[in-house]
Parts: C-alpha cells; sequence; structure tokens
C-alpha cells in the first residue's frame, strides 16, 4: 500500500495523493573572483587539483540534485503553505484548508 513519506498515513487504492518533485540547481551569477590575481588557467588547475579523486557523482551532486516525494492532502497542505520552512512569525499552518477560509 502506498504511504505518506511525510506523516507514513496509508494512502489506499483511489485516494487521492500529490507527487513532490524538487529540482535543485547550483546557480552561477558569471564573476570570478580574481582579486588576488590568479589567472583562469590557475584558478582551473586549482580547481583540478581539490577535485582529483572524487567521485563523479558527488561533483554532479553539487550542481544538481532531484528528489521525488508522495504526500497525503495534509502533508501537501502543510508544505504548500511553507516550502521552505520559515519561521511563522506566531502564524501556524492551518489543520484544514477550510481554516483558510473563515
Amino acid at each position: 500500500m502506498r504511504r505518506c513519506e511525510k506523516c507514513r498515513r496509508a494512502l489506499p487504492q483511489g485516494s487521492i495523493y500529490y507527487r513532490l518533485n524538487i529540482s535543485l540547481l547550483q546557480g552561477f551569477d558569471g564573476v570570478l573572483d580574481q582579486t588576488d590575481g590568479t589567472s583562469i588557467k590557475d584558478l582551473i588547475a586549482r580547481i583540478n587539483e581539490q577535485t582529483a579523486g572524487v567521485p563523479e557523482s558527488l561533483l554532479e551532486e553539487e550542481v544538481h540534485r532531484e528528489f521525488s516525494f508522495i504526500l497525503c492532502s495534509r502533508c501537501k497542505e502543510k508544505y504548500c503553505a511553507n516550502p521552505l520552512d520559515l519561521p511563522l512569525n506566531g502564524n501556524s499552518v492551518p489543520k484544514k484548508l477550510s481554516d483558510l477560509q473563515e
């Protein structure tokens, strides 16, 4: 039987569930810090030296990762209300969607 991957609630056949797909990509603003006078060639050589022997999969995880989760309706609502898990400043996540309409 399928389960919510957040709360472990059982999701019987025919029930509604949500698939949460997260793609995390490294950003780069195109600016290289060369204030110490390092040339691009030396910078590349230093990066190659620092990453020598590091498995390719670990290097790839530094620039791109994907996650996929199955959520029940309640956990979907909680996630959508605060996807970055930021402090709520005294507010709380509603127990059910109808609480938002009051």
